[in-house]
């Protein structure tokens, strides 16, 4: 059983071009504001994580489009952490517009240190994650 957290968005003009087609690299931004969110949930947001000296880069994302976000598309992002190792996670986030999905991403995250040296991820993170798990 997986439990998955699920952030409302609705797509901005400067979200898009002139033809009200959401940029492919604002998918990235949508992603990432889900993945605070979520851990912002359980009490970490991004203030906490740096004062406690912890940061995420991603260090590998692969996407598949499979259909365009337009002006005004209320989107819901979909996130569930898969594989948690050492100082690496892995997630699967999935971009919907009611029930389109329209962009999958697989992103793989390191846990780094305010010294960007990798650490393994705190108890308190492990925790976060812990409700959205696959079980």
């Amino acid at each position: 059983m997986s439990i998955s957290f699920l952030f409302p968005f609705y797509v901005c003009f400067a979200d898009t071009d002139s033809g009200g087609v959401v940029y492919h690299s604002r998918y990235l931004e949508f992603a990432e504001r889900a993945r605070a969110a979520m851990l912002r949930t359980q009490g970490l947001s991004n203030t906490v994580l740096s004062q406690q000296g912890i940061v995420f880069a991603v260090q590998d994302c692969h996407i598949h489009y499979h259909k365009p976000a337009r002006l005004d598309d209320v989107l819901s992002i979909e996130t569930l952490p898969q594989e948690i190792k050492g100082a690496r996670f892995t997630l699967t986030q999935k971009i919907w517009r009611e029930d389109t999905l329209l962009a999958t991403l697989h992103l793989t995250l390191a846990c780094l240190n305010d010294k960007g040296k990798p650490i393994r991820i705190p108890r308190n993170v492990l925790e976060a994650f812990a409700e959205y798990r696959t079980q």
